[in-house]
């Protein structure tokens, strides 16, 4: 995977690393965290600016159980040659009142 390609609903990574940090989750539909820890493979973790997710996605609230678009290219490739799509799933956490998006 090319890290400079990779957009979650359209925003760029600020920064990316190779790390061994989870096993997959059991169930790809179910929006759980695991708690299994490293697995042994590296996996492609990116950071993300939280305001620019924010803008992107628009007004959230305490609790709130969002689908985000994963999307990027395989390395050596063209534009859209080799689009690879995902998606992850975020909990809103934290907030007291609505978070204003755009």
């Amino acid at each position: 995977i090319d890290p400079e390609s990779v957009r979650l609903v359209g925003v760029e990574p600020i920064r990316f690393a190779y790390e061994d940090v989870a096993a997959p989750v059991s169930d790809a539909n179910d929006c759980k965290c695991t708690t299994d820890g490293p697995d042994g493979f590296l996996d492609l973790t990116l950071k993300f600016d939280t305001q620019r997710i924010i803008e992107a996605i628009g007004d959230v609230n305490e609790g709130e159980v969002l689908i985000l678009e994963l999307t990027g290219n395989l390395l050596g490739s063209l534009p859209n040659e080799m689009l690879i799509e995902g998606a992850d799933c975020i909990i809103i956490r934290g907030a007291k009142t609505p978070i204003k998006g755009k």
